[in-house]
């Protein structure tokens, strides 16, 4: 297979290194499982654990994919900042239908679809204004935040703990310190915040799930599945290119 193809192009005097196109999805993660875990939890469904081998649902899958590398230098601008927060958004037209930035935390926390949807309406700063009680954010949030304590509750959690563990991974931004070394949850912050981004083999999941259900059984902390596999049915991701874009081809 021919190489990717990798363009460099000039913005602000800075030269960025840019892939558009299909690359294979490098997520993992038994996302049947942790719904049904999170039913039980809730009692909305039968009480479930996760299953070992877990069914990596991502596996096999290809993705419409943007990497762009950016010079430290562009985004410091005049400044000296070396702290970053980033999140993706998408829109349809003019509207913004979706936004996300650590993984699972606003699909894991929030079951409700509407109050999901109005989630991926607004922007983190929203959800800052909310967990500081700033109006309107506050009162439209309320029954939001509600649902996640909520599911964080369910999932062995005192309400003070929720509400910690809410404050560390609200808003959903990812946080990136350039002067530590990348990996998610590689160190966080004093409000427990992770803030050295992630890399793409980092087990986003398993990280979260210890953080989030740290008070249950093992079963409940993993959803047992790798990125190498072999996961439930065999399944697994193709190596990782070494240098950029760094994703595996397509299949």
């Amino acid at each position: 297979m021919a190489p990717p193809t990798v363009n460099h192009i000039k913005v602000g005097g800075q030269t960025f290194r840019l892939f558009a196109g299909l690359r294979e999805d490098p997520f993992f993660f038994d996302v049947e499982a942790f719904f049904r875990v999170r039913a039980g939890a809730l009692g909305i469904g039968p009480a479930a654990a996760f299953r070992s081998p877990g069914l990596d649902f991502t596996a096999g899958y290809n993705v419409n994919t943007i990497v762009l590398s950016v010079p430290l230098a562009f985004l410091q601008g005049k400044s000296s900042a070396t702290v970053f927060d980033v999140w993706e958004t998408i829109f349809f037209g003019d509207k913004q239908i979706e936004r996300l930035a650590q993984p699972a935390i606003n699909e894991g926390l929030v079951v409700t679809n509407a109050f999901l949807n109005a989630l991926n309406m607004v922007g983190p700063d929203c959800e800052a204004d909310a967990l500081a009680g700033r109006q309107p954010c506050a009162a439209a949030a309320a029954p939001i935040l509600a649902e996640a304590l909520k599911t964080l509750r369910a999932l062995g959690n005192s309400a003070d703990q929720a509400l910690t563990i809410a404050q560390a991974f609200l808003p959903d931004v990812m946080r990136i310190d350039t002067t530590e070394q990348s990996g998610y949850a590689r160190k966080a912050n004093s409000s427990g915040k992770p803030i050295t981004g992630r890399m793409l083999l980092d087990d986003v999941i398993d990280i979260t799930l210890s953080v989030v259900a740290a008070n249950l059984p093992p079963a409940f902390r993993t959803d047992n599945v790798t990125y190498d596999g072999p996961n439930l049915c065999g399944s697994r991701h193709k190596p990782l290119l070494t240098t950029f874009p760094y994703l595996a081809p397509p299949n």
